[in-house]
C-alpha cells in the first residue's frame, strides 16, 4: 500500500511539469489509490475492533467465572466443607485475591490463563 502511494505521489510530482491533462489524470489516479487505501484501513480497523470486543467479552466471562468460583469457595468454607488452606492449595482464588489482581491490572490475564 505504502509503495503504491509513494509511486503515485512521484507520478504526480513528475506530472507537475507536464501538461494539465496528464497532471489531472495522475491526480485522479492518486485519489483512487488513496480512496482504496482508506477503505482498506477502515476494514482493518473494523476487524481489529471486532477482535478486541471478542477478547473483551471472553475476558468478562472468564472473570465472572472466577468470581463465581470465589463465591463458591466462601460458601464452602462457611459451611465447613472446605478450609482456606485446602482452597489455596487447590488454586481457588478468594475475592480478596481477585480484588488484588484487579488492582494490579492482572485479573484479565489470570482469567484468560495467560
Amino acid at each position: 500500500m505504502i509503495e503504491e502511494f509513494t509511486a503515485m505521489t512521484a507520478l504526480v510530482e513528475g506530472a507537475d511539469t507536464g501538461e494539465p491533462t496528464e497532471r489531472a489524470r495522475a491526480l485522479h489516479d492518486l485519489l483512487d489509490s488513496l480512496q482504496s487505501l482508506v477503505t482498506d484501513v477502515k476494514l482493518r480497523l473494523v476487524e481489529a475492533e471486532r477482535e478486541r470486543e471478542t477478547g473483551s467479552v471472553e475476558a468478562q466471562v472468564a472473570i465472572m467465572r472466577l468470581r463465581e468460583t470465589a463465591t463458591a469457595r466462601d460458601e464452602a468454607i462457611e459451611a465447613g466443607t472446605l478450609t482456606e488452606q485446602e482452597a489455596d492449595e487447590a488454586g481457588v482464588f478468594s475475592h480478596l485475591d481477585l480484588d488484588w489482581l484487579a488492582e494490579e491490572g492482572l485479573l484479565e490475564a489470570v482469567a484468560l490463563g495467560a
